[in-house]
């Protein structure tokens, strides 16, 4: 009986993974399963791998049978199945291709722009409004990854943020992948606003940003944001807004329960540590 559930869970569990080859990522590729299938590795990949392992748990009959019918499956899935789903799928590999290179690019082109004269770039509103929801992925892209600077002055935040302002005005909602750059972005200024003015214009910058769309602010400000906040406690160095700031954000209803509690423990950490001097 063991050897028989034995059996079941192994031919399952390989059945599942049968045509994962077909699956693989075919980026910038071709022949990308034929590739996968004889680049190695410990993962079963092929109804001859199932056939094999199922074989080598059922003695004798297994041994026999099974695993050298799934010896030659698996070298007919290799040599023939793989190849002739990759020759079917080279049109499809192409376009993908070509779009994936001309994707890239047009965000050279914006990351040289960037590069050259950030403060310039940022503030030509008539080259963001053009193709805008490529313009976000690519300056997500270029302020997360590629940005060389460590730190955005006040007058690029203020930029950035009204490049998302301009796009948001007049929408209700934000799709999943829109959301994700809008949120990459505001995490990358977050990351980068390492003076008090640039984060003073970061916190006024989401209250524009909130009067002037009825997006909700969750599709905005990324998790790791209010993580930091929502987390905080008396040991909430981890928390860049300084008591102004946040409240900045509060009074415009910006996480505003998650602020309240900071700004809280903030105050009852200074009375201790002032009654401690006293003491």
């Amino acid at each position: 009986m063991k050897k028989v559930i034995a059996m079941i869970v192994v031919a399952v569990s390989c059945l599942l993974q049968q045509g994962c080859y077909m699956f693989v990522d075919r980026e910038n590729k071709y022949y990308a399963s034929t590739k996968d299938l004889w680049s190695g590795g410990k993962s079963f990949k092929t109804a001859g791998d199932a056939m094999m392992l199922t074989g080598a748990v059922i003695p004798v009959v297994g041994w026999v049978t099974l695993i050298p019918a799934g010896a030659v499956a698996t070298l007919a899935e290799r040599c023939v199945v793989a190849p002739a789903f990759d020759t079917v799928m080279l049109p499809i590999d192409f376009l993908d291709n070509m779009l994936l290179q001309i994707d890239e690019t047009n965000y050279q082109d914006v990351r040289r722009r960037l590069d050259s004269d950030l403060d310039a770039t940022l503030a030509d509103s008539e080259y963001w409004e053009s193709r805008a929801c490529d313009k976000l992925y690519y300056l997500n892209r270029w302020l997360s990854g590629q940005c060389d600077k460590k730190s955005l002055s006040d007058k690029q935040v203020s930029a950035i943020l009204a490049i998302l302002r301009s796009w948001l005005k007049g929408r209700s909602d934000l799709d999943w992948r829109i959301m994700n750059q809008f949120q990459g972005i505001v995490k990358a200024v977050y990351e980068k606003s390492c003076e008090r003015e640039s984060l003073d214009m970061l916190a006024k910058g989401l209250v524009e940003i909130k009067g002037a769309t009825k997006v909700h602010m969750y599709q905005v400000i990324p998790y790791e944001i209010e993580l930091s906040i929502g987390s905080a406690s008396e040991g909430d160095d981890h928390v860049k807004f300084n008591d102004e700031q946040l409240m900045v954000l509060r009074d415009a209803d910006i996480m505003s329960q998650k602020i309240t509690r900071v700004l809280k423990a903030r105050q009852e950490k200074r009375e201790k540590e002032a009654n401690g001097q006293r003491d």
